[in-house]
């Protein structure tokens, strides 16, 4: 390579200086000129806007609300799914960015005139309009939970107990049992107005939620319970207000491990902990080590026995709900007055009076359903029908009734 070529690939120090001169020259007369003008001029724009709030009316502003709460929904309907996500990420990153410069003051103020503006809001609106309004709240938070990690829930559901411990403070005995009140009546409206179907699809989302939430709770998360709470736990009084209150000193977990020790003498299921020696297979409690032989049942209906061992969406229906096919196909019951005396140890089935056997008749009186027995003398295909058809069972199928019948 000659000297003109090395000249061409090589750039000499001071032609290096000279362009690091002139960006900082463009960046000092071109580009910082423009952005300080701009922030003057969002400045500007957000006095004049305020100044504009000001001279407004109540009605005024409800009116410019409404109108760009519209106009949002509109542009929303418009938008695909991303579109969505990205505009509310960056609506998210706004507001946190504009509540880390504010201070708890002026926090708590835009809170309370907020939940003043939601208060007058809803004043505004029929049983209807709030119903629509919390369902479409509800599926909103429902899908934004589902996106949300571990970590994310966690602490949303710790800043959420924060807020309302600080709201419960500032709260005297009135308001706190007013507000209680208002809770249970709109959750009893609410649950007045869902059908079966709605029902049996908010308890399969409740069950998911708390099925998600359940590995990663500390074990024992209520108060102990009393003299008997034992020396792993601490007694908690009980707060006048019924209030929740958190523990400041958490339990220490004991756990028992998996049940997945299987006795030599009779094949029952034992926790490791249960053994009599460290390298003893057999245990005492199921067949005292082996002694007790019980024969297996013969001449299991080969019907059941399928139901019992195979796969299929029968068999895993029945052994789902198997509690509510034991009660409804039980021949007696028992009914006693009961002990509901509550102390301070765990609980404890307690009776007053004396148990004894009571027979009824073999066909329920007028206007009452059939129970027990009676249902085992009913033809199978109405038994069947009549078992499914209670709320207890809407969840069982009528035709493993009719089997099982």
């Amino acid at each position: 390579m000659d000297e003109q070529e090395l000249r061409l690939y090589s750039t000499p120090p001071e032609q290096e200086s000279r362009a690091g001169a002139n960006q900082y020259e463009h960046y000092e007369h071109d580009i910082a000129p423009r952005r300080a003008s701009s922030a003057e001029r969002r400045a500007a724009n957000a006095e004049r806007k305020r100044r504009s709030r000001e001279q407004m009316s109540g009605e005024e502003i409800e009116a410019r609300r409404v109108a760009d709460a519209n106009r949002k929904r509109r542009s929303r309907e418009q938008m695909n799914d991303a579109e969505i996500g990205a505009l509310r990420a960056a609506n998210a990153e706004r507001q946190r960015r504009y509540r880390e410069q504010m201070s708890d003051t002026e926090i708590e103020a835009l809170r309370a005139a907020n939940a003043e503006r939601q208060r007058r809001y809803r004043e505004q609106m029929n049983d209807i309009e709030t119903e629509a309004l919390r369902a479409a709240n509800a599926e909103r938070q429902r899908r934004y939970r589902e996106q949300m990690k571990d970590t994310e829930i966690e602490a949303l559901r710790a800043a959420r107990a924060e807020r309302q411990r600080r709201s419960r403070e500032q709260m005297n005995e009135g308001e706190i049992e007013t507000r209680r009140a208002a809770n249970a009546e709109r959750q009893r409206r609410a649950r007045s107005n869902i059908s079966r179907e709605e029902s049996g699809t908010r308890s399969a989302v409740d069950s998911e939620w708390q099925r998600r939430l359940r590995p990663r709770l500390d074990w024992a998360g209520t108060a102990s319970r009393g003299s008997n709470a034992g020396p792993h736990c601490r007694t908690v009084p009980q707060n006048a207000t019924g209030l929740a209150r958190s523990l400041r000193e958490r339990p220490l977990s004991n756990t028992l491990g998996n049940m997945d020790q299987i006795c030599s003498g009779c094949e029952a299921l034992h926790f490791s902990g249960e053994k009599t020696a460290p390298n003893s297979t057999v245990y005492n409690m199921c067949c005292n080590l082996g002694k007790v032989s019980v024969n297996v049942f013969e001449n299991f209906p080969g019907l059941l026995q399928q139901l019992y061992t195979r796969t299929g969406s029968e068999s895993i229906q029945l052994l789902k709900h198997i509690r509510n096919y034991n009660n409804s196909l039980t021949m007696a019951s028992t009914t006693a007055q009961l002990d509901s005396t509550r102390g301070g140890g765990p609980y404890c089935f307690r009776v007053h009076g004396q148990i004894h056997h009571r027979f009824g008749a073999l066909r329920p009186l007028a206007g009452n359903p059939p129970q027990c027995a009676q249902v085992l003398i009913m033809h199978t295909e109405e038994a069947a029908a009549e078992l499914a058809g209670r709320d207890v069972n809407r969840e069982c199928d009528r035709a493993t009734f009719a089997v099982l019948h």
